[in-house]
């Protein structure tokens, strides 16, 4: 039975710091491993395909292969941009920045209250930007452990990552960008829909605030007033760059003349704009990767530097590396198996116009289980969404793209493929900060499903 004491406890915790505790305890008894998790929904995936398509497990043995090997360039450029992104935070430059921020807040619920904030601003403009709300969570971790402020700092790093929930509706939305851009897949169905019509419209960044405000007050509730785990001693040492061995002679001024660094990063800055004025090349993932390059280049201006930070983001990254392919090969089975088709058909068949909206919400957090690639799941289940948004009179653009989005991001808050770089400049486990963002998970679900079936019919989309 629960006493008096109990009770008191619970409410001067608070619900949502309560819950919090809850959460984690369960994580850290249940959650398996990252690569774990990546392999079982391998399984899972695999007898699904075998019991709901018409491929036996033969053929989904060979979709998964196909997969796994398939996205092996995208597996790069994107092992490559998150790499670059981390670079480009730990230059000193950025590394300052970020310390002097780090230093504002004088209470715990400030200092949680910055990081997530940070985070929701810096994945707003792009996913990409992970690491940096990483680097920047264990920044302040280490800035208030200096000046003696107690702070959790798995709060802190789930913080860091609940940043990401809002991105499909933020300036890097992947579903949208592609239906903007001219020769798209979808082209001859639907045309080019500009951005305008979908980020830009008030229905997609009127949710992107309400996540935002959602995600931010949520983490904040969360603040322990007790059992704070502050900031391990061993992962002061990860913010420490491993100095380059000094070999001597001409080879160390190389690395340490500041001029070098900025020539060769401004020189494929202005390659990359020639080629798109003259040559009229459409920004594509290859050239943010080239940007990210030259940028971290001029912004490092040291190769020394800049060499140590490659090394440092490398390990950041490693497990990207490992799991992405497996991802591939899950996403292989989704696609050409049929099975993403058959998921997002459960949900159509029993659509009508009021309720698709919140069935592809629904279809698309699922998908997103498996394919946790925004681009990729819209390539797999984009057809369906097009056709019964056609069949029920529910316009695609905004409403169908954005319930799409919305279900899309919701569900990496309990999918632990996007956190794996955040842990790995954090220097913490999975379990220790999945109780977190399930939190985060339920709270911006009530929110996203709420402002479908509210905000909708208001603006007149249905």
């Amino acid at each position: 039975m629960r006493n008096e004491g109990d009770e008191a406890r619970v409410v001067k915790e608070g619900v949502l710091e309560r819950l919090g505790e809850i959460f984690t305890n369960f994580s850290l008894r249940w959650m398996p491993d990252a690569f774990v998790f990546a392999l079982l929904l391998t399984l899972i995936a695999m007898v699904l395909a075998s019991i709901f398509t018409p491929h036996n497990p033969l053929d989904v043995i060979f979709h998964w292969s196909d997969g796994f090997w398939g996205v092996l360039k995208f597996s790069m450029q994107s092992s490559y941009g998150l790499i670059l992104c981390t670079v480009l935070a730990m230059s000193p430059i950025l590394r300052r920045a970020f310390a002097k921020l780090a230093n504002l807040p004088k209470t715990h619920v400030q200092v949680q209250l910055l990081n997530v904030t940070v985070a929701v601003l810096l994945m707003a403009f792009n996913w990409g930007m992970l690491v940096a709300a990483g680097l920047f969570a264990r920044e302040i971790a280490i800035a208030s452990k200096k000046k003696g402020l107690k702070v959790h700092y798995s709060l802190l790093v789930a913080g860091a990552y609940a940043g990401l929930l809002p991105w499909h509706v933020g300036l890097s939305g992947a579903s949208q960008l592609l239906l903007a851009t001219e020769g798209h897949f979808l082209v001859d169905q639907t045309g080019v829909i500009p951005t305008s019509q979908t980020l830009f419209h008030p229905y997609s960044y009127g949710a992107f605030i309400l996540l935002s405000v959602v995600v931010i007050a949520t983490i904040v509730l969360m603040t322990p007033k007790g059992k704070i785990e502050e900031l391990p001693e061993d992962v002061i040492a990860l913010a420490e760059l491993r100095p380059l061995p000094n070999v001597g002679g001409i080879w160390d001024k190389i690395l340490d003349n500041k001029i070098l660094g900025v020539l060769l990063g401004t020189i494929m800055l202005v390659a990359i704009v020639w080629d798109m004025a003259v040559y009229g090349r459409g920004w594509d993932l290859n050239l943010f990767v080239f940007v990210l390059y030259g940028l971290s280049l001029v912004i490092h201006m040291s190769l020394r530097t800049f060499c140590e930070s490659i090394f440092d983001s490398v390990r950041a990254a490693s497990q990207i590396f490992l799991q992405f392919q497996y991802y591939g090969g899950i996403m292989g089975i989704m696609v050409w198996s049929g099975l993403a088709m058959v998921i997002a058909g459960w949900f159509a068949n029993i659509s009508t116009t009021f309720t698709w909206p919140f069935w592809d919400f629904v279809q698309a957090g699922i998908v997103n289980m498996f394919v946790p690639s925004g681009g990729g799941q819209f390539t797999a289940t984009a057809p369906i969404i097009l056709e019964v948004s056609k069949m029920v009179n529910v316009p695609l653009a905004p409403t169908a793209i954005t319930a799409f989005a919305l279900g899309d991001q919701w569900t990496n808050m309990i999918q632990p493929f996007w956190i794996l770089p955040i842990l790995g400049v954090a220097g913490l486990a999975l379990r220790r900060v999945m109780g977190y963002t399930a939190v985060v998970f339920i709270l911006t679900g009530i929110a996203a499903i709420a402002w479908i079936f509210i905000a909708t019919p208001l603006m007149g989309l249905v």
